[in-house]
């Protein structure tokens, strides 16, 4: 249960966006968690190779556009099956209780994907 989980630290991370404005974030410092055996961290990527034969097989196929997007906040908003759910406890940044945001002894339950985890990639 959560009573045997050891809560981890985490950090507020600020972001100076191009328009002036300041996007904060919450990350947990998930190098405090330990390992599990058998746990896959490992997360997919293409590598260079795979790119360069995409966008020449296009330009083969007479396709000169390429276009792409980014999605906002999509590893926030992301699904988790049912199988893979992890639940972490964290212990808010320090900033926020100097602040008097939170409560000294306040202790966050995670509910979905949370920037620093170990396992976020995969999920």
């Amino acid at each position: 249960g959560y009573q045997k989980m050891k809560p981890m630290p985490s950090s507020l991370i600020l972001n100076n966006k191009p328009n002036g404005t300041i996007k904060a974030r919450v990350v947990v410092c998930g190098n405090y968690d330990e390992a599990k055996e058998g746990e896959k961290t490992f997360s997919p990527t293409p590598s260079i190779v795979s790119i360069r034969t995409i966008l020449s097989a296009m330009l083969d196929m007479g396709s000169p556009h390429i276009y792409y997007c980014d999605i906002p906040s999509a590893f926030l908003k992301s699904r988790v099956p049912p199988s893979e759910k992890v639940e972490f406890i964290v212990r808010p940044p320090k900033i926020l209780m100097n602040l008097g945001l939170v409560k000294k002894h306040i202790l966050w339950k995670t509910g979905g994907n949370i920037y620093g985890v170990r396992v976020a990639p995969r999920l």
